[in-house]
């Protein structure tokens, strides 16, 4: 089963994320670093990684009891499967650091992104202190607005594309660069396949398994 698409956007809302991306690269001063200064670029945005992890059991009960009852309401999921978490009143992203490094400046460019759109900010905080919670196509219009931002920052722009385009179109290329802009090689394959001048497909299967009578067989994710 393939994945739902998660980043399409209008040519105006596109538009608008890009310009918040590009906002943040030029006050971070990162165009032409690589990999890309994520930490320069949080600095930028003026918020901060939690210091500790909250996503293992005790700590997300021990981060509860000391941030009160109201917890639940004032903590913002960024992502699907809740690996990184947006505290937009205390200016404060938590990512879950099992997941390996590359991946995680994803993550942290995607919870800068929900910082950086205005309109995430602002209901995010409407929200804290009530118990509603935002509509589902809001809620999904913000994660795709989000996973653009922090795919623009790290890629900065179109430099990805134009190293790419200098490079042989092979499988090798997306690994290389994902080193070169500090990306998961995932995520590489995905800004190869999206932006080449060249026509190209990339399948991303998951693990393999031995099903009985199938023998090996693995799932197309995207």
């Amino acid at each position: 089963m393939t994945k739902a698409d998660d980043s399409t956007l209008s040519p105006a809302d596109l538009n608008a994320v890009r310009h918040r991306a590009r906002s943040i690269l030029d006050r971070a001063a990162a165009w032409g670093t690589f990999p890309t200064p994520v930490n320069d670029i949080l600095e930028a945005a003026e918020i901060e990684v939690a210091p500790s992890s909250v996503f293992d059991p005790a700590s997300v009960l021990a981060y509860i009891k000391n941030k009160g009852a109201d917890f639940a309401h004032r903590i913002k999921s960024a992502v699907s499967k809740v690996l990184g978490l947006y505290d937009a009143q205390e200016r404060i992203i938590h990512i879950d650091d099992t997941v390996v490094k590359a991946k995680q400046n994803f993550l942290r460019l995607h919870e800068t992104g929900h910082h950086e759109m205005p309109t995430h900010r602002k209901l995010f905080r409407l929200f804290q202190d009530c118990e509603k919670t935002l509509a589902p196509e809001i809620a999904d219009q913000f994660e795709r607005e989000a996973n653009n931002f922090a795919r623009f920052v790290l890629f900065q722009g179109d430099a990805y594309a134009r190293c790419a385009a200098d490079c042989p179109s092979e499988i090798r290329t997306p690994m290389k660069l994902a080193r070169k802009f500090g990306a998961s090689i995932y995520a590489s394959a995905r800004e190869f396949a999206r932006t080449h001048h060249r026509a190209c497909v990339i399948y991303v299967l998951e693990p393999i398994r031995f099903a009985p009578g199938n023998g090996a067989e693995a799932v197309a994710t995207d």
